[in-house]
């Protein structure tokens, strides 16, 4: 099998070194890509106009289309089935009612700083509109929220 596939891509190479397109059927058809080498300089004709000429083209690629019964097979094969429902989170809270409830969890003496996911819990806000929010809070001087640590370790607390 092998030596097959080996024959046939040596052919196909020479084939489309020879300018032609080569057609397999049930595969594909398949065409020599030609573009210009970056080493070669362009010529010029009556000292005026620039060109390339053959030296300076080379391929660059090889372009292939499959041919559609392999499309075809290939869906028949296929079997897809649709991905996780994601849904849209909205908390049942206003945005001050979700300031309160971070403020009430900070005032507790069990919890004495808060993280992102207890926040998130917390308020039925997904991770990253839970982040912004906390973002907010910690900005604004007047919601007595704060943070430290940095990435994973950052915690809010109550501001002193």
């Amino acid at each position: 099998m092998t030596h097959v596939l080996q024959s046939l891509t040596h052919e196909m190479a020479r084939a489309m070194a020879d300018g032609y397109s080569v057609s397999v059927d049930g595969l594909g058809i398949f065409k020599a890509s030609i573009g210009v080498r970056e080493d070669k300089e362009m010529d010029t004709i009556n000292g005026e106009e620039s060109k390339h000429n053959a030296t300076s083209l080379q391929v660059t690629g090889i372009n292939y289309r499959a041919d559609k019964h392999l499309i075809s097979n290939t869906d028949s094969h296929c079997h897809l089935v649709r991905g996780g429902v994601r849904k849209l989170c909205r908390s049942p809270y206003t945005k001050e009612e979700r300031l309160q409830l971070a403020l009430d969890f900070l005032n507790d003496p069990a919890y004495p700083f808060m993280r992102l996911d207890d926040y998130a819990t917390l308020t039925g806000l997904s991770k990253s509109v839970a982040s912004k929010e906390l973002i907010e809070f910690r900005e604004n001087n007047e919601t007595g929220i704060t943070a430290t640590g940095r990435g994973t370790s950052k915690v809010y607390i109550k501001r002193g």
